[in-house]
């Protein structure tokens, strides 16, 4: 073993002769720093951003807020908003100018939502419930918005109110638990396919109150969805809406073209959407697409959905320019 161990150093020793160590070079001084990508005469204002981001320059923040325009101003005002040093009302103010530009796209749903989500925390912080439940609504269905309106101080008929306008029948029906609340119990049971159900609580509602307006055109909807449509035919004198009720048992009772006809003859916003779906069903998706992008273009309440769909049309047909129209 020890002669091993001999005859081992010994060629180490006759390797080090053949491959000395390399000598180490010296280093090159070098120098840290951070450059702001836009340094430049022509991004004067975006640099000076930059190094206020990085510090944390609340008056810098407050300059471009106050003088500046289009995307310095944006990214200002979304710092101001963001500095939790500062009272939430006063970030709410700054946030709410940054969702005034717009610069969400409609088709980023995800993203205007977790905005809305934002903002109703914001909102709640600063005492303002109002507003605080509008903004969580329009954040729905994301478990922040469930949670933030469950801890504002709303009745259980003014939480299910909410989650009934945001479509979360579900959520509807849990405010409403042990509540008696037959005017928003019997929307929620339809939304959830509990046509029967709906049907009960429409009729308590015309029991005591035979010519509401909502009561009748809920029953309308449901007697149409069950299929009994010589009922809901006999409900057309009473109802609201009359013209767009008949077009609407018409599309149910298998006449498309009839239901088309009087939808756009009626020309409202929800029957000009009405019309488009009867559309698409038809596999006319070119034919729809036109539809949808003037009521996205009317700016009504319908307007983002319409946008949603004109862009998920466009790009299915091969349309490009009717998608960046959308968009």
């Amino acid at each position: 073993m020890v002669r091993g161990f001999l005859a081992l150093v010994l060629v180490s020793a006759g390797l080090s002769v053949l491959w000395p160590r390399p000598v180490p070079l010296p280093l090159p001084d070098v120098s840290a720093g951070v450059r702001s990508p836009y340094q430049g005469e022509r991004l004067t204002g975006y640099d000076r951003l930059f190094w206020a981001e990085r510090r944390g320059n609340r008056a810098e923040f407050l300059h471009f807020a106050r003088s500046a325009d289009g995307f310095l101003r944006y990214r200002a005002l979304l710092n101001l908003a963001r500095d939790e040093t500062r009272p939430p009302a006063e970030r709410l103010r700054h946030l709410e100018a940054v969702l005034a530009y717009g610069l969400i796209s409609p088709l980023r749903r995800d993203d205007l939502r977790r905005a809305q989500l934002e903002l109703g925390d914001l909102a709640a912080a600063a005492g303002d419930e109002v507003k605080a439940a509008a903004a969580y609504a329009e954040a729905l269905p994301l478990g922040g918005a469930v949670w933030g309106l469950g801890r504002l101080g709303l009745t259980p008929r003014e939480r299910a109110g909410v989650f009934l306008e945001a479509r979360e029948p579900e959520e509807a029906l849990g405010a409403l638990r042990g509540v008696r609340a037959p005017d928003l119990r019997a929307p929620a049971l339809a939304a959830t396919g509990d046509l029967e159900g709906a049907l009960r609580r429409y009729g308590q509602l015309l029991s005591a109150q035979p010519n509401d307006p909502d009561a009748l055109d809920g029953r309308f909807g449901v007697l149409v969805a069950l299929g009994r449509f010589r009922q809901a035919e006999a409900l057309l004198p009473r109802l609201p809406d009359p013209l767009t009720a008949a077009a609407r048992l018409a599309e149910a009772e298998g006449d498309p073209d009839a239901a088309l006809a009087a939808y756009l003859e009626q020309g409202d916003e929800r029957s000009v959407w009405r019309a488009a779906e009867i559309l698409e069903r038809r596999g006319e998706a070119s034919a729809a697409l036109p539809f949808y992008l003037d009521l996205a273009r009317g700016g009504g309440n319908l307007a983002d959905d319409a946008a949603f769909r004109a862009y998920t049309l466009a790009t299915r047909v091969g349309d490009a320019e009717a998608a960046r129209a959308a968009d």
